[in-house]
């Protein structure tokens, strides 16, 4: 039997392994319930189902014995709920806990005016009972504010924003004892003037307040730092007191109509547009460019109001036109084709009773056919390229004969188009000049003189001088565009023009004129064109200007 060996078995002497701690399985749900908690809905859902509870309470007439006990419940109940919110708030600001704390300020700060909102719709209440709560509500607006700027320094409560905020509290303070004095000498209806004033001019001027509000000097930082919080406490603010504006319009019997809204829309989005670096750290020119046509179509939300409309869309092509002149150059071209733009949606929105003082037999269809013809002209024409030329003719074609009120449209339609595609052809770059280009230049030229030399037999003289009318202008245009050019320039077009002009007297002569005057107008006309084609021929002699050659002649 052989000794026992005392070096231990390595098999027997080595741990087994052990398995790698896997990271625990997720779920789509799992993850989903996870970032909503980190954003923590349960504080907005807090707010919005007391907001819900003082509706309700308020509507209802069975909970307490009269309405005065119905507005002490609900205001104290707003007290209560503002302070609960400014005092967790500011613990947990003292806890590090930053995004929880600064969204309690913020919905503190959308509160804020919920306390005058029901002052007013309690305006039928005691003399005194409703100048109280106003001031006792707006003393503590003003001593939470006070609160936060010295409990949580670290929130973003800019000085210009707290005096703009001052100021927005002290208008809603005012407005229910405004009420109350309409209410108490039985003149609520009164309010229709001073309510179309607040929505015109009083909110929208409360939306330009924004620009006072410091720019931002950093950005990022901890939530209660974020650069975009005095911009959206303001716009808290607003928003507010336009409910406040409804609900005393809403006392005061005054209708509500979406049209209400545009000027102050109108005017957040011009807002959005010059403050978008409160949000976004040195914004791309993409993100202008985007935000620029938000204003254009808001006013048609006051369609039915049509002072307001015209006002609307003037303001919006004085905006457009100055960020043109004065804004940013990655931003011009699109604000020069918005300015545009507005300017023809002003012209389509003039009143009907203007349009049948400008022409009386003017309609509406063919006004804003034309306006819209006009605009998409304007666009064509500075769309150097054949294709844009071609675009314009058919708007031209579709103007005058289906819009247009013209005699014999047949032929005036056909020779404008004509007369734009060889003016739009003037702009028309490339050296040399593709093949299909000038041969589209060709053929539009001589259809055009065709037409006109065909068409224009037996009509009447109005016709007649509208065609001429239409030879003049390109000719003249392509004068005007030839100047600059030393050698003859696109020489077919004035010829085109000059035929085009002379076409409807010419036809005239020729089916009421003597033969024999047409026969010698017609031999003069021959003479002077064979005498510029033979003016043309001549070269200048290689000598001209030597002086020894002129001596040697002589000699």
């Amino acid at each position: 039997m052989s000794p026992v060996d005392p070096t231990p078995d390595p098999a027997l002497s080595t741990p087994p392994p052990t398995a790698e701690a896997q990271p625990p399985h997720r779920t789509a749900a799992g993850v989903w319930i996870r970032r909503l908690l980190v954003c923590n809905p349960f504080f907005l859902g807090s707010a919005a189902l007391l907001l819900y509870g003082v509706g309700r309470i308020s509507a209802d007439a069975n909970l307490f014995a009269g309405e005065t006990e119905n507005l002490l419940f609900n205001f104290i109940a707003l007290q209560v709920y503002s302070g609960l919110l400014l005092g967790t708030a500011l613990l947990l600001a003292r806890r590090r806990v930053w995004y929880d704390s600064a969204l309690l300020v913020v919905l503190d700060h959308g509160l804020v005016l919920v306390p005058f909102i029901l002052v007013t719709q309690a305006a039928f209440l005691g003399a005194h009972l409703g100048p109280a709560l106003v001031i006792l509500a707006g003393t503590a607006a003003v001593l939470r504010a006070a609160a936060v700027r010295r409990g949580y320094p670290r929130f973003n409560l800019a000085r210009r924003g707290l005096a703009l905020g001052l100021g927005i509290l002290l208008a809603n303070m005012a407005a229910p004892l405004v009420v109350k004095q309409l209410v108490t000498r039985g003149s609520v209806e009164d309010w229709e003037g001073p309510n179309r004033l607040l929505w015109n001019l009083g909110l929208p001027a409360l939306v330009a307040g924004a620009l006072v509000l410091p720019k931002p000097l950093r950005y990022g930082g901890l939530n209660p730092e974020r650069q975009w919080l005095p911009l959206f406490l303001h716009a808290l603010w607003v928003g507010g007191t336009g409910v406040h504006v409804a609900a005393i319009a809403y006392v005061c019997k005054q209708p509500f109509h979406a049209g209400d809204l545009a000027p102050v829309l109108c005017a957040a989005a011009w807002m959005l547009f010059h403050r978008i670096s409160d949000c976004i750290p040195e914004p791309a020119g993409l993100w202008r460019r985007c935000l620029l046509p938000l204003p254009l179509l808001l006013p048609f939300l006051a369609a039915d109001d049509s002072p307001r409309l015209l006002a609307l869309l003037a303001m919006n092509h004085l905006g457009y036109t100055l960020v043109v002149v004065r804004g940013r150059p990655d931003c011009a071209r699109v604000a020069r084709e918005l300015s545009m733009a507005s300017l023809a949606l002003l012209l389509a929105a003039l009143p009907a009773d203007l349009l049948r003082q400008m022409a009386p037999g003017l309609d509406r269809a063919a006004w804003v056919g034309g306006v819209a013809s006009g605009f998409l002209l304007q666009t064509f024409w500075r769309i150097p390229l054949p294709g844009a030329a071609l675009a314009g003719a058919i708007v031209v074609l579709i103007g005058l004969t289906v819009l247009g009120p013209l005699p014999h449209p047949g032929l005036v339609g056909p020779q404008a188009a004509l007369g734009w595609i060889l003016i739009h052809s003037l702009r028309w770059s490339g050296h040399p000049e593709p093949a299909d280009t000038s041969r589209l230049r060709a053929g539009a030229a001589l259809l055009w003189s065709a037409q006109a030399a065909l068409g224009t037999s037996g009509v009447p003289w109005q016709t007649g001088a509208l065609v001429s009318t239409i030879g003049a202008a390109v000719f003249i245009a392509w004068w005007i565009a030839a100047r600059g050019h030393a050698e003859p320039w696109l020489p077919l077009i004035p010829c085109a023009a000059l035929a085009v002009f002379a076409a409807p007297p010419t036809r005239w002569a020729l089916d009421h004129g003597p033969a024999g005057l047409n026969a010698l107008a017609g031999s003069l006309l021959l003479f002077t064109l064979g005498a510029r084609v033979a003016w043309s021929r001549i070269s200048p002699s290689p000598t001209t200007g030597d002086p020894s050659a002129r001596g040697s002649r002589s000699r």
